[in-house]
């Protein structure tokens, strides 16, 4: 009897405890909708700027902010916009010369070049991604549709297949394309569709892990969950779906996200297809570099602090606590209640935070770099009449063999087989495009490459790393530009420049670990931890950015605003949600 009085007294504890946890995680630092209320237009051309550069000088008096964001990719300037909007002190801190991270752009020789934004879905009028950005920018910021088709397919010399940026219409050319394929297609779109119905369910799982048990009880993220466990070849098995040359041209967009098809799990896969078919594919007027200054304003509106050229050395704790961080040029402490890292997993626990036995056990087995790639950027001498949609060109459909087979060469040699590559137009997809560039035009082709082939060279400079780099680069560049008049002939003719970048580039520039253009590898591990959020053990600390969701610049603006649900214990996607 007292055995059972114990225990229901010890069991009535426990729930008051989980009770008292639950309250406070759910008990919202801010009252109102964020989103619902109008965003401030910057006040002076000033404010726009995107290259302000850090020095002491330039902080607040005090050197101190309720909030540090290291990073102005997507999440860390969605973050950003959406804590300064909050009345709250903002201190963004960038490496590069530029803010944008991904998002930036360069021009040389008279010719202005993205470097991560090809092409965003989600960005239809009343789509949640447009509205949320909508609501930071108070519609400053606009979207052009690229057209029906998103991309297209070319296996080996002459075979394409669109992809329609609708859903009827992309059903109805597979169908078409491939018609004794009938019921794998219609199984493939079923298993699409039900990804799509349970998405949500797994971001509730991110955002409450304390609810996690419970949540999962009922069954929520279930389908999701249950998909993550299957890689995209297993689901083409369940759908029987048979033709290599089908299987081919669905799952040709592991490149979006960098895990080939047999190896990927199902659900990055169908989040990355869905994105685009649900509601096609669009471009930011201006270029990506406009959602940049556009966000960038808006953040400066309410005050908030962004510079570049603000390498962080570290990030500062105290019994377990952050405090703030310290700066590398000149050895500065910045002081903040918050810190927030959209430096990815791999910097912030391997490098940034200096106490290790708070990063004890943080890095995951899984948590390792990405692919890398290899990118040549085109400038051509007048204004063509080139596709707005991407073309992803393989050479057969042994698509995995042809890059196990690039991916595992010790070093590179002529007699290798490109195998694949990604090729884009910026010049047809910008309406504003002809207006600021003149007959003019550009491309980008884009291919994944080992990094071990430049891991020799890591240690040098940028554009001090010598002959041999040099040469590695140009042979790299030629096999890319061959196979780019073979499917484009007549661009050779006009070609005016030519350049390219490395993964050493992507690791200087954007500062990640041996170039991994997408952080760490994206793999179901990966996608079955639901500890992998944006809150950590270390008071203070928060993640955001694509390492915590998905590779991708939806993914990242989502992240931002998972990380502010966490910041403001409040269900962010929820108020989207309702507007």
């Amino acid at each position: 009897k007292k055995m059972l009085i114990t225990i229901l007294l010890l069991t009535l504890l426990l729930l008051i405890i989980i009770g008292i946890i639950i309250k406070r995680r759910l008990t919202p630092k801010i009252s109102k909708n964020l989103f619902k209320e109008k965003t401030k237009d910057p006040e002076k051309e000033s404010d726009f700027d995107v290259k302000r550069v850090y020095s002491q000088k330039k902080l607040n008096a005090s050197r101190s902010y309720d909030v540090i964001i290291i990073g102005s990719g997507m999440s860390g300037l969605t973050c950003a916009a959406l804590i300064a909007k909050s009345g709250k002190s903002v201190l963004v801190l960038e490496q590069h010369d530029i803010l944008g991270g991904c998002l930036h752009t360069f021009e040389e020789n008279g010719y202005e070049m993205d470097t991560g934004l090809h092409y965003i879905g989600g960005m239809k009028e009343g789509a949640t991604s447009r509205v949320l950005l909508d609501s930071l920018t108070n519609g400053r910021l606009k979207f052009h549709q690229m057209g029906d088709i998103f991309d297209q397919v070319v296996i080996g010399e002459k075979e394409r297949h669109n992809l329609y940026g609708d859903p009827s219409k992309f059903k109805e050319a597979l169908l078409r394309d491939f018609p004794k394929e009938k019921e794998g297609i219609l199984a493939f779109i079923q298993a699409l569709e039900r990804v799509r119905k349970s998405n949500m369910g797994y971001h509730i799982l991110k955002f409450f892990p304390m609810l996690q048990p419970v949540l999962a009880f009922f069954g929520v993220g279930k389908t999701f969950l249950g998909y993550s466990k299957k890689t995209v070849v297993e689901v083409f098995d369940e759908c029987q779906i048979r033709d290599p040359h089908l299987r081919t041209t669905l799952g040709y967009i592991y490149g979006d996200y960098g895990t080939i098809p047999s190896q990927a799990p199902f659900t990055m896969h169908a989040v990355v297809l869905n994105h685009y078919v649900s509601s096609g594919s669009y471009y930011p007027v201006g270029g990506p570099q406009r959602m940049v200054r556009e966000l960038v304003g808006s953040i400066r509106a309410y005050q908030g602090e962004l510079f570049t050229m603000a390498r962080v050395a570290s990030i500062e704790t105290k019994k377990k606590k952050v405090t703030g961080v310290r700066m590398v040029r000149d050895g500065v402490f910045i002081s903040a209640n918050t810190v927030i890292s959209s430096a990815g997993l791999l910097n912030t626990f391997g490098s940034l935070v200096r106490n290790k036995k708070l990063t004890k056990g943080l890095l995951k087995p899984y948590a390792t770099p990405g692919i890398a790639h290899f990118c040549v950027y085109m400038g051509f001498n007048c204004s063509l009449s080139l596709p707005s949609h991407n073309t992803w060109w393989v050479p057969s459909v042994s698509m995995e063999q042809h890059y196990l087979d690039w991916m595992r060469a010790p070093s590179f040699s002529d007699s290798l087989q490109l195998p694949g590559l990604f090729l884009s137009f910026p010049s047809a997809k910008d309406p504003t495009w002809s207006s600021r560039y003149p007959n003019k035009s550009v491309g980008l082709a884009i291919c994944t490459v080992p990094y071990h082939w430049f891991a020799p060279f890591e240690k040098f400079r940028v554009k001090q790393r010598g002959g041999e780099y040099m040469a590695l680069k140009l042979a790299i560049q030629d096999l890319v530009l061959s196979q780019v008049y073979s499917l484009f002939p007549s661009l050779k003719s006009h070609l005016d420049y030519v350049d390219s970048s490395s993964p050493l580039s992507t690791s200087f520039y954007l500062n990640s670990v041996q170039g991994a253009s997408y952080g760490i590898h994206f793999s179901s591990s990966r996608e079955l931890d639901l500890s992998l959020s944006p809150s950590t053990p270390i008071d203070g600390l928060l993640l955001t950015g694509q390492d915590i969701l998905c590779p991708g610049v939806i993914a990242a603006l989502i992240s931002g605003v998972l990380t502010c649900s966490s910041f403001f214990n409040r269900d962010m996607m929820g108020d989207l949600s309702s507007l």
